[in-house]
Parts: structure tokens; C-alpha cells; sequence
């Protein structure tokens, strides 16, 4: 099995994700959508959608869809698919009010096996600056 740094294991997430999302669609909807990676916006209830999302019109009469609708816009803001940023890669900074953590919301197991799923290929995932055994 080939080993990778957390650092490699992300840059090839993201090269796949960066496919998958457009101009029009957040990563995070489209995991959504698929039911990949950290599932998007379906990974949090209502009220935590709300709450991730304060910026998000609040109205007990809107379906569920109009939110995350709304909270996509909000996303894409986050996300440029031409200089290859996710959302993931924009929530760590400190000027960001992103709804989690990004890539810190994962650890190595985490990135592995979203990278068995979407990449197609099983990897050990060994924190940044560890050294790499040969193969």
C-alpha cells in the first residue's frame, strides 16, 4: 500500500473534488448530493444548518432544499474551481467564517478512506513531515 503524507493526501482529494464542484455548485452540495466525502450539508440537522449559516434567512416556512440552496451561494464564495480552492481550503483562515473546519476537521484514517472512496486507491495517510517508507 502506497504512503502518502497528509499534506499528498490532500492535494489528490482535492484534485478529484475540483471536478466533481463548478460555478454553480459547492463542493459541499455536490457531497451533499453524492453522499461522499463528509456529506456536505447533509451531514447537520436543520438547526445546525441554521446555526453554521447565521447569514442564512430563517423562515419555519422553507423547505430544506431553499436553505441549502442559500447556503451554497454563501459557499461558492469560498470555493474558486480556476485557482483550485474548496471550501475546505478557505475555512481554516482566520478572516473566514466557515461553517467547520475544513480539511482540520479530518484526521489521517479520515483522509485515507476518503480517498479509497474517491479516488479509487487505498493509501496509509502519515502526518505531514513524517518520513515516507520506500516501496
Amino acid at each position: 500500500m502506497r504512503q502518502v503524507t497528509r499534506g499528498q493526501a490532500i492535494d489528490e482529494l482535492r484534485e478529484v473534488l475540483l471536478r466533481m464542484a463548478d460555478q454553480e455548485n459547492s463542493l459541499c452540495r455536490v457531497a451533499a448530493w453524492r453522499g461522499i466525502f463528509c456529506r456536505g450539508f447533509s451531514q447537520w440537522s436543520r438547526p445546525e444548518l441554521e446555526r453554521r449559516f447565521p447569514q442564512l434567512k430563517r423562515d419555519p416556512g422553507l423547505h430544506r432544499a431553499h436553505l441549502e440552496l442559500q447556503a451554497n451561494r454563501c459557499q461558492l464564495g469560498h470555493q474558486d474551481i480556476g485557482a483550485g480552492k474548496l471550501p475546505c481550503d478557505v475555512a481554516h483562515e482566520k478572516s473566514s467564517h466557515a461553517p467547520c473546519k475544513g480539511w482540520d476537521e479530518f484526521d489521517e484514517r479520515e483522509l485515507a478512506r476518503f480517498h479509497r472512496e474517491i479516488c479509487g486507491e487505498a493509501i496509509e495517510v502519515v502526518p505531514d513531515g513524517t518520513r515516507l517508507r520506500d516501496e
